[in-house]
This record gives structure tokens, sequence and C-alpha cells, in this order.
């Protein structure tokens, strides 16, 4: 059974029977935080083990599982990715100039993503702006004659973070290609109109070619649960309810734009 790589959201299986996992959401939380998404204070004196008794030192989390959160400072440089890396021993899928054609069919070169044959489909998760999370809702569509190993894409979502430093947490509640497989971290970026984005990543998977990846439910949220104000945020439209193509929600392959517009 596929499992979720989410924070602090528990898993049930779908109920449509496909492959992908649903994460239960959280109650109606409201304009305040509610206690059960606080710390909660301990009734019990911590002891405090010596030295020796404590151990080698525990594994960065954030190194291990890019999903987790960001820590209210990021170093991403915002002018590219990281994401989207081939498997060893594979070559990464090129991007072909769409002028460049077998023959006078207009067959595109095989083996390799024309631009604009990859687009992104979005639709709001919610209607409403200024709630404690940020729900957005993506569907990938390859138009071309390739497949594209889902592990090459990373996808962009761009906002304004009004609530200055504490930590972002992000969730997958459900794909289609299976939850487990999807990945989220946070950058921070000086283009326009924003401050910072949410990048989705894969870990495994493929985007076949004439196909599409199914719907991919993402949203995030302040670890401390303050409200955000999305009627400023770019790649935000309140009235997209049913999937469409959106160029405001940037794609890229091995970490080159070939879908969409970055916020100018």
């Amino acid at each position: 059974m596929a499992s979720c790589a989410l924070l602090a959201a528990g898993c049930t299986a779908d109920p449509v029977g496909g492959t992908g996992v649903r994460a239960e959401m959280p109650p109606d939380i409201g304009s305040s935080t509610p206690d059960s998404f606080l710390p909660q204070a301990s009734t019990m004196a911590p002891s405090t083990p010596s030295p020796a008794d404590r151990g080698p030192e525990p594994a960065d989390p954030m190194a291990a599982d890019p999903t987790a959160m960001d820590d209210g400072t990021d170093d991403t440089d915002p002018s590219s990715t990281d994401g989207g890396a081939p498997e060893e021993g594979r070559e990464p899928i090129p991007i072909c100039d769409p002028t460049e054609l077998e023959d006078d069919a207009g067959a595109a070169p095989s083996g390799c993503a024309v631009a604009g044959d990859l687009v992104v489909q979005y639709r709001v998760g919610d209607t409403d702006p200024a709630d404690q999370q940020i729900r957005a809702q993506f569907n990938l569509v390859n138009h071309g004659a390739t497949a594209i190993p889902l592990e090459e894409l990373t996808l962009r979502y761009w906002y304004t973070k009004e609530t200055g430093p504490p930590a972002q947490e992000f969730h997958c509640d459900y794909a289609r290609i299976d939850s487990a497989l999807v990945a989220g971290s946070f950058g921070t970026t000086d283009l326009p109109g924003v401050d910072h984005y949410m990048e989705v990543s894969f870990t495994g998977g493929t985007l076949p070619a004439g196909g599409d990846t199914g719907e991919i439910q993402t949203r995030f949220n302040t670890e401390t649960w303050p409200n955000y104000d999305e009627t400023d945020d770019y790649s935000y439209d309140g009235t997209i309810t049913e999937y469409e193509d959106w160029d405001r929600v940037t794609l890229y392959l091995n970490g080159q734009l070939i879908w969409g517009a970055e916020p100018h």
C-alpha cells in the first residue's frame, strides 16, 4: 500500500480505489490556532543524559526528507532549480527546438521534449484567500511523443509569505501517481511581486507521452498556523475551480524552464 510523504497528516485509502492515497485533512481551524495543532506542554521534567549516554548526534531531518519544512530562511538560488536530476547511467531528456522537425508531418524529434508540449494545469484547492493554508492542485500534461521521467521535472508555485520567519510545512494530500512520490520544499526569491515559492518534485514515476499525471493535491501552512493573504499571490486564482492550463505555475525540465512565465 502506498504511503504519504506528509507532515502532521494521516493517510487513508483513496475511496475511488486508485493508486494514490488521501491524507486526512485538518479540521476547520478558523481564524485562530487550534489546540490540537499547538505543541503540548510536558508535565514531566526532562532528564539530561550524559554525553556518553546520548550516542551520536541525529542526522539532519531536512537533509533526509526535503518534504519536511523550511526553517524560515532559504539560500536557494531563485534563478535555478536543483531538482530533476536523471538517475545514474541515463542521459537527461533534452529540450528540442520546436522548429527542428523530422518530417513534413511535423513529428517532433524523438527522445526529447519540445517547449509547449509539457503543460501545467491548475485549479484552486479552496476559494478562501485569507485562511491558514494554501491549497493548490495540479495536473501535468504531456502532449509530446517522448515519455518524461518525473524525477527530471519540478514545478514552482509563486506567492508572498506575510508571516515572517516561522517554518512552513508541505503536504501532499492525494496524487494519482502515488503521493509517496511527491515531495515539496520552499525557496525565497527577489523576483518582483513575490518573495517565496513552493517547489514540487518527484522521486519516481513517468509522465507518459500523450498522457498526464492525474490530479496532485498539495497544500502548505506555516507551523504556527497564521493566516495567509493570497489575493496578491502570483500563482493564485480563486476563480479557477476546474483544471485549466495555467502559465503562472512554472515547470522545469532538468532545471530549465519549459512551461510558464516566472514573475516579472
